[in-house]
């Protein structure tokens, strides 16, 4: 084990946790994954790694909504570096014993294990798990890194938001272009066969926080498609059709109920048809290979 604490320390921090979820009114495993994660992220923001490593994913559109969002219970990185699993594990290691102010979380660094992983066909990464305590409950981190995926524009950094009164993360981040040509990969090149519905959750979520540059998140999605060998359609991909929209309906239903997100959304077809006007102009500056000098203004509107 690593990063010892005082016991009352472990017990304080638990016990102020378990009372922020009945505050919160939120399942108090997630509170508590929620807590290692961040713990971790302020580690790696200490460590010689912090800029090899890239938040990306849910727990970032978290932190850009403000709000609690759909629950996740893992961390997304884009990886810089070629590293072997030995390697990896070594480097997690070090992160997970960096001497930092007593946070109430010890990681078991024994505990740490590697595995390879391939999403939706496209590029390898790898999965690490690693198990920690906070005084004698067990919080198991889950992270998902990938590799060579093309960030356009560059990497931002930001103070990551903490549940109780530690010292925060700085982390480097995804610009939200980036984040948005990912998604939009994915929901493209699976097509009817799509049943990742929190990538369109997450594509409508960005669109309603930012305001986007339309040349800027051109050039994001025609950067990821190139760099992922994928033609961008020069009509209406089928993602925005009434055919997808009745074979996915259900599929949306249960996306919602799982994430517990039944009273936050919209019904499907409205829900698609909300992303249609923010993506679909894009796809048509495209087809007419032009620029798209516009600015979306998060109202459901380019102008």
């Amino acid at each position: 084990m690593s990063n010892t604490n005082p016991t009352n320390l472990s017990a304080s921090v638990r016990q102020r946790l378990l009372n922020l979820s009945r505050e919160r009114r939120e399942d108090f495993q997630y509170i508590l994954t929620r807590y290692g994660v961040e713990r971790l992220l302020f580690r790696l923001s200490q460590s010689d790694y912090k800029s090899k490593f890239i938040l990306k994913g849910a727990t970032l559109i978290r932190i850009w909504s403000g709000k609690e969002y759909r629950p996740t219970r893992d961390i997304d990185f884009l990886g810089y570096g070629e590293y072997s699993e030995e390697e990896l594990i070594e480097i997690f290691r070090n992160i997970c014993s960096i001497d930092v102010e007593s946070d109430g979380l010890n990681f078991d660094l024994d505990s740490i294990t590697i595995e390879n992983i391939r999403a939706d066909n496209e590029y390898a990464g790898n999965r690490i798990k690693i198990n920690s305590t906070i005084e004698n409950t067990r919080i198991r981190i889950q992270i998902d890194l990938a590799y060579g995926d093309a960030i356009n524009p560059s990497v931002k950094k930001i103070k990551y938001p903490t549940l109780l009164d530690f010292s925060a993360p700085n982390i480097f981040i995804y610009p939200p272009e980036s984040v948005v040509a990912e998604k939009l990969h994915a929901l493209i090149s699976l097509g009817i066969a799509n049943t990742r519905m929190k990538d369109i959750y997450d594509i409508l979520e960005l669109s309603r926080i930012f305001s986007f540059n339309g040349n800027k998140i051109m050039t994001a999605i025609k950067k990821t498609f190139d760099r992922r060998k994928t033609v961008i359609p020069s009509d209406t991909p089928i993602s925005f059709t009434k055919e997808f929209i009745n074979a996915k309906n259900q599929n949306w239903k249960a996306f919602l109920s799982r994430s517990g997100l039944e009273n936050d959304s919209i019904p499907f077809s409205d829900t698609i048809n909300e992303l249609s006007l923010f993506i679909l102009p894009i796809f048509d500056a495209f087809s007419k290979n032009s620029n798209f000098p516009k600015k979306w203004d998060r109202n459901k509107e380019w102008h």
